[in-house]
């Protein structure tokens, strides 16, 4: 499961310049795509995994988690370290407090890897 969630994280993390302006999270098995006009297909979110965002023009910040794990993994467009946090309760949006900024900022208070 684990390389999965990092496949998906690179993927994602390699299409900068296709995010539109957004910020949330979305669930299990839902197609990540670009943005609502080009759609450019980016992914699929495996069952029980949850891909929480921020996303502007000038960059991007984005983690996952499954919901039946323990830590979340995270990583943004200016660093290419990978980050990972130990999660104690799982909520369908644990993350969204972490993930405020579209940089690697809302990573401070989470472990490199």
């Amino acid at each position: 499961m684990k390389k999965i969630l990092l496949a998906l994280l690179l993927v994602a993390l390699s299409s900068v310049s296709v995010f539109a302006a957004a910020s949330g999270t979305i669930g299990p098995g839902i197609n990540v795509v670009s943005d609502d006009t080009v759609a450019v297909p980016i992914g699929r979110l495996s069952p029980n995994v949850y891909l929480t965002f921020n996303t502007a023009k000038g960059g991007y910040a984005i983690a996952t988690i499954n919901s039946k794990g323990t830590k979340a993994f995270g990583g943004s467009f200016d660093s290419n370290t990978m980050y990972v946090k130990p999660i104690e309760k799982w909520t369908e949006t644990v993350l969204e407090s972490d993930i405020n900024t579209n940089d690697s900022s809302c990573f401070d208070d989470w472990e490199s890897i």
